[in-house]
């Protein structure tokens, strides 16, 4: 077959299962989609191959348990592993997808990070490798020698903004930044000399100081003052 895989093979012989118990095949070590299967006959779709000639196939079953047939099936062809990376945000270099390359090529991987689109930023906190070393890593850049076909997944935390800002008339502990999805803040607001503090206005309404909050989506709030007043409603001297 193919050494691209897709050749629809037929293995035949006694006791391969009962009918539908048959749970994996093998074709010189590469795993194949079983098509259909009976007691005597299974049809499948070849993987890709692993390894380039000749190799066993390889039949299991709940009721029989391993059935191998030695050096029953060639592939031919130049083998290709399939390389394919995984990305839900940013810009990987290879793209997002599949490809083939030949084996012991060596690749560089990076994605641009952070991703930010409007009040929701995304950061790259690193990577895992399925089907090759290393396996797993932190950083935005990652060299691999491909001796297997493998998934490179890019992975990625949430970030949403806070906007916050005081009225005239008073200050707040707190200036705009992005924050880790579920992080806890604290914005306290302190008025100035002969005013005080009212409420907080925005995207979040509160007359609550300090304003608590859990950063599940992104935040835009002001906190707001009055002058003091005398007893007949006019504001206190400086």
């Amino acid at each position: 077959g193919s050494s691209a895989g897709g050749t629809v093979v037929t293995i035949s012989g006694e006791n391969l299962g009962d009918g539908s118990d048959v749970t994996q095949m093998t074709l010189c070590g590469a795993v194949a989609s079983i098509v259909s299967q009976s007691s005597t006959q299974v049809v499948v779709t070849a993987g890709p191959a692993l390894v380039e000639g000749l190799g066993d196939v390889r039949v299991f079953s709940t009721s029989f348990g391993e059935s191998v047939s030695a050096n029953a099936f060639t592939y031919s062809g130049t083998i290709e592993m399939q390389w394919t990376v995984v990305s839900a945000h940013g810009a990987p270099t290879p793209a997002a997808g599949t490809q083939g390359v030949e084996p012991g090529t060596t690749i560089t991987n990076a994605v641009t990070s952070p991703d930010t689109v409007g009040t929701t930023q995304y950061v790259c906190t690193g990577w895992a490798l399925a089907g090759n070393v290393p396996a797993s890593g932190a950083g935005t850049e990652v060299v691999v020698t491909v001796t297997n076909h493998a998934t490179l997944t890019w992975l990625w935390t949430t970030n949403y903004h806070m906007d916050a800002a005081a009225g005239p008339g008073g200050s707040i502990d707190q200036a705009p930044g992005w924050f880790a999805k579920g992080a806890a803040v604290s914005i306290a607001a302190t008025a100035d000399a002969h005013y005080h503090f009212t409420n907080w206005t925005g995207s979040v309404e509160s007359f609550a100081n300090p304003l608590e909050l859990t950063m599940d989506a992104a935040v835009a709030a002001t906190a707001n003052f009055r002058p003091d007043l005398t007893s007949n409603s006019v504001p206190i001297p400086w």
